[in-house]
């Protein structure tokens, strides 16, 4: 006697939920998986992007020391040629009779050019000169000899820029050294001439022009040409640098991305930090 052997089959609905059962716990698969990978995968971009942007600046603030290290140099430069001048016993004997002769007298005249022959040497030594224009002053802002002879006689408006300069420090940017330069961007370096007694008799004053310094920063337009360099002067004014042109112009109306700036960079130049900072803005 035999038994017959069957295999048994499933209902239509039996099937129904056995592929159902599959499919879910396939889903329930995918999801736990897709959800940790999606985390990592999150995680990684953030790290990655901050990895980079940490990058860039660096290299940007590397490239940013290096760039003004040039530009500061270049103004050492302009400093001490000014200040070989004041270590020639004749060109300090010179300086005495500029500041005493009568203006109108032929002995004036041949002291004038005494100065600015000395002056001229000096500032051509290297083929470029240092300086665009020359003056001395006396303690009250009047003009004595210049390259500009129109300027001589002319008082100074305001001096205090050479409280603000120093023997350390003797270059400072202004926008404007009235009235002999009105709404215009330049940098003047002063040096204090003093006596053997060490009285202050007058000032030695070298002015580099707007067309002098475009040359001057253009290492900071070099290294990003898309950059816009900006100047915040002691006095508030924020000088803008056209990338385009060159030129350099006081900004009157400032966008809300520049304002924002203006904090920070108050906040480092009252700290006299002077390592660079990187900030967000538009």
């Amino acid at each position: 006697m035999t038994a017959d052997l069957t295999t048994p089959t499933l209902e239509p609905k039996q099937k129904r939920l056995k592929g159902s059962l599959a499919g879910s716990l396939v889903k329930s698969l995918v999801i736990f998986t897709f959800i940790p990978l999606a985390l990592m995968a999150g995680a990684a971009y953030f790290r990655a992007q901050t990895l980079l942007r940490e990058q860039a600046v660096r290299q940007t603030e590397n490239q940013l020391v290096s760039q003004l290290d040039v530009i500061n140099k270049e103004i050492q430069g302009k400093e001490g040629k000014l200040g070989h001048l004041l270590t020639s016993s004749d060109f300090n004997i010179l300086i005495e009779l500029a500041l005493h002769a009568n203006p109108q007298s032929s002995e004036f005249r041949k002291i004038r050019a005494s100065v600015l022959g000395e002056f001229e040497s000096e500032n051509r030594e290297e083929n470029v000169p240092a300086f665009d224009h020359f003056f001395i002053m006396d303690t009250d802002g009047s003009i004595k000899v210049a390259t500009n002879e129109e300027w001589q006689g002319i008082t100074l408006k305001d001096t205090s820029f050479i409280d603000q300069t120093s023997t350390e420090h003797p270059s400072m940017a202004l926008y404007g050294l009235a009235p002999i330069y009105n709404n215009q961007f330049v940098l003047v370096t002063a040096l204090e001439y003093k006596t053997a007694r060490g009285s202050s008799l007058g000032i030695l004053v070298g002015i580099t022009e707007a067309d002098s310094l475009n040359e001057l920063i253009h290492p900071l337009q070099a290294y990003y040409p898309l950059a816009n360099t900006y100047f915040i002067l002691p006095a508030g004014q924020f000088i803008s640098s056209n990338s385009e042109t060159g030129e350099l112009s006081s900004v009157s109306s400032l966008s809300s991305s520049q304002e924002s700036l203006i904090p920070r960079l108050t906040q480092m130049m009252e700290s006299g930090d002077t390592k660079p900072t990187a900030m967000d803005t538009t």
